[in-house]
């Protein structure tokens, strides 16, 4: 339904919030999930949920809640954070390795594209199909930084800009609004 929120929560649990009366609906909780924390539209019908703590890359179905696993573990689905979909791509920032990579959803093949200069919270994607990153420090001395791909991974731009990149590319991600 439009105007529907979608939010991971504690407790391995997504929910769908209405925005008007604060209301909240259980779509689905646990099995594939521990600790989700991205969460971005696949198409109309189903959701993608990166899955923290276990590692993995999750199809959540709207109309049963029933949940299936795209990609997981190896060094590309790391403690997976932020994602970005377009079309049948998945991008997926690494917690530990830093490391974006595109998942096919479709095929649950995962390519590295880049390595982010922080840990690469949230993600999002510009008009043009590029993607931006939003990157924490990950070192003492490092400030925050917004990064910019290409789909394929080619650095486009970086800016060092303090503590705004994670506040401002994490409203794109973990919460999203209904439709794709």
């Amino acid at each position: 339904p439009s105007g529907d929120l979608f939010v991971t929560a504690s407790g391995n649990r997504v929910l769908k919030v209405n925005p008007a009366t604060g209301g909240e609906t259980l779509v689905t909780q646990g099995n594939h999930l521990s600790m989700p924390t991205g969460i971005e539209f696949l198409n109309a019908t189903n959701l993608v949920v990166a899955s923290f703590s276990n590692s993995k890359i999750v199809k959540l179905s709207l109309v049963d809640g029933s949940q299936t696993v795209i990609a997981s573990g190896g060094i590309y689905v790391d403690r997976p954070w932020g994602l970005a979909v377009s079309g049948d791509s998945i991008y997926s920032g690494q917690y530990d390795s830093k490391f974006i990579n595109r998942i096919s959803a479709s095929a649950g093949t995962v390519t590295y594209i880049a390595t982010a200069a922080g840990f690469p919270y949230g993600m999002g994607l510009d008009a043009a199909g590029n993607l931006l990153v939003g990157g924490a420090a990950s070192t003492p001395g490092q400030t925050d930084v917004l990064m910019q791909f290409s789909p394929q991974g080619a650095t486009l731009a970086s800016f060092d800009v303090g503590l705004a990149p994670v506040a401002f590319v994490e409203k794109l991600s973990p919460v999203m609004r209904s439709g794709p």
